[in-house]
């Protein structure tokens, strides 16, 4: 054969490959197409269709009534004055508190990196019950320490209690923009300055847009935030606690929904801007490049090394009094006033059997659907590309930008006009969507560290999607089944804004009753139910830790799928 002869020969060949890997593409895309339209099915029935019946609900009366109600302008004001406070507050401790732990030589430095995201697998009624018990007119530091008579309850105390709770999401974010930082950029500043603080403005420049990110979604989740405002608040009225009392006070659906749509216009725009300022920077990091710690030449001096360490410690201090004095008021007969020890309000953990059992039950259920669906969706999206992956991944980003008190009344609308009956469905079902998009980050992430061409030489050995699923992509992602399974069942164990309006004598929940002690001031019986869910959680967390070990090193997207709560 001449050699004309073996380039056509050849040519014939890549053609018949190139046929067959576009044949086997095609397979499997249709393959996983009917899949693909199921979820995106279930989570436009699940996500978008609760969220149009609450837009459509309210009649131009409605909206007409809102705004020019002096209640609803000045929620609104106190909502947007809150957001701004706790987010400004939170980024700034946040950036602070990442940058002593990516850059300064602080001891015990893995123990101050790890007390934040601990923090973030506590019930959220944590936060506000500990408040009072440490601040409140009996607090242990307003009352037996400093023997004051004052009240921070209001604005200040609803600061401080969002502030403790969300400054570790801008600690995650602004670590993860540090250490993606090229250190030979700060080396070559380092080199033309004579000062450390070139460096730091520089550092400061490169990652200012975690700074701003992080600020951005602190705002979607103070807006958000129901259990804080209503134990805290006071007569400083904010808008998740008004939609929830003009719909179990009033009975008004329509001025509830009113101000819940209202409410989501500015999270929706907040959030879409942060999404957009984390797809920059990771452009951009790709782009630069990665560097390591160990190639920063530029030492911060040993004056920040004391600052930093000291403001590690106050913080650290901080969540862990959160967590002591919980665990301590479960035991006090009547807190700040009677310090002798009692087992009473352990003992009364026993009337809340059934609301233990249920939010573990409820929890689980929402938790593995929630991871089933995440993964399915990730992998099509990043994988196969279906002709809608654009469509399913807005959709089930979706409920990270929604708050969870307008989520629990659109259920409740859902529920109402389908004739849905059962509670403990819906229950489920929210929990599943409040969590879902965490799960969704965390194996999107995992999906992108492994190379495509397992997935190829997977679909050349005859191998279905299914099969390249369960045998390729699930044990490879391991680590991040068990990460995000672990997450979302502990965060639905303490979820109250995303069920608030969908409990019932039947199906009571743990985080609801802990919230109603609370508020009727039995905060010795709201402490032992609180300190019980830390244990299983913390049990959980051992567990989900040694399962993880035995799948290999620690997945980088447990860490940042962190930042959707």
């Amino acid at each position: 054969m001449d050699k004309r002869g073996k380039i056509g020969a050849m040519a014939d060949s890549l053609r018949r490959c190139a046929a067959s890997d576009k044949l086997k593409g095609l397979v499997k895309v249709r393959g996983l197409a009917s899949v693909h339209d199921f979820i995106l099915l279930l989570l436009i029935l699940c996500i978008v269709l609760p969220l149009c019946m609450v837009v459509s609900k309210p009649s131009l009366s409605d909206y007409a009534s809102a705004f020019t109600s002096d209640v609803f302008r000045s929620a609104m004001a106190n909502t947007a004055v809150l957001c701004v406070l706790s987010a400004s507050l939170s980024a700034a401790i946040g950036y602070f508190y990442a940058y002593a732990i990516a850059y300064s030589r602080v001891p015990f430095k893995r123990f101050f990196a790890a007390m934040p995201l601990v923090h973030l697998i506590l019930p959220p009624s944590v936060s506000g019950l500990s408040f009072i018990l440490l601040f409140g007119r009996n607090g242990f530091v307003t009352k037996t320490l400093l023997h004051l008579d004052v009240s921070l309850y209001g604005l200040p105390g609803t600061v401080v209690a969002q502030v403790l709770c969300f400054f570790p999401i801008a600690y995650v974010i602004c670590l993860q923009r540090l250490r993606s930082i090229n250190h030979s950029l700060e080396n070559a500043a380092c080199a033309m300055s004579d000062g450390y603080a070139r460096v730091f403005l520089l550092t400061l420049r490169l990652s200012h847009s975690a700074i701003l990110q992080s600020f951005l979604f602190v705002c979607v989740l103070s807006a958000s935030d129901f259990g804080n405002p209503l134990i805290l608040a006071g007569r400083f009225r904010v808008a998740a606690i008004e939609i929830y009392s003009a719909l179990t006070g009033w009975i008004d659906v329509g001025k509830s929904a009113c101000m819940g749509t209202v409410l989501l216009i500015p999270s929706l725009l907040l959030f879409i801007l942060q999404s957009r300022l984390e797809a920059k920077g990771e452009r951009r990091t790709s782009q630069i490049g990665k560097g390591s710690q160990s190639d920063l030449i530029a030492a911060p001096p040993a004056g920040l090394n004391h600052c930093a360490s000291g403001f590690c410690m106050f913080m650290a201090s901080c969540i862990a009094a959160q967590v002591v004095s919980v665990s301590l008021g479960a035991f006090q007969n009547i807190w700040g006033v009677d310090w002798s020890l009692t087992l009473k309000h352990m003992a009364s953990i026993a009337n809340a059997g059934l609301e233990l059992r249920n939010s573990i039950v409820f929890s689980f259920f929402g938790a593995v659907a929630a991871v089933v669906v995440a993964s399915v969706c990730a992998y099509s999206v990043f994988r196969v590309r279906h002709a809608l992956s654009k469509v399913m991944h807005a959709v089930i980003s979706l409920p990270a930008a929604v708050p969870g008190t307008l989520f629990g009344m659109a259920f409740l609308l859902l529920s109402a006009n389908a004739g849905i009956r059962s509670s403990r469905l819906m229950i489920s079902v929210a929990m599943f969507v409040g969590f879902v998009p965490f799960a969704y980050r965390i194996f999107s992430s995992r999906l992108l560290q492994i190379s495509e061409s397992l997935d190829d030489a997977s679909s050349s050995c005859g191998a279905s999607w299914r099969r390249t699923f369960i045998r390729v992509f699930i044990p490879l992602s391991g680590e991040s089944v068990f990460s995000s399974l672990f997450y979302c069942f502990a965060r639905g164990i303490g979820t109250v804004s995303a069920v608030i309006f969908l409990v019932s004598f039947d199906t009571p929940l743990a985080s609801v009753r802990i919230l109603s002690l609370t508020e009727q001031g039995f905060w010795g019986d709201a402490a032992a139910l609180s300190l019980f869910l830390m244990v299983v959680i913390f049990l959980l967390l051992l567990l989900a830790y040694a399962a993880i070990r035995l799948f290999g090193r620690k997945d980088a997207g447990f860490e940042k799928g962190f930042i959707f709560l």
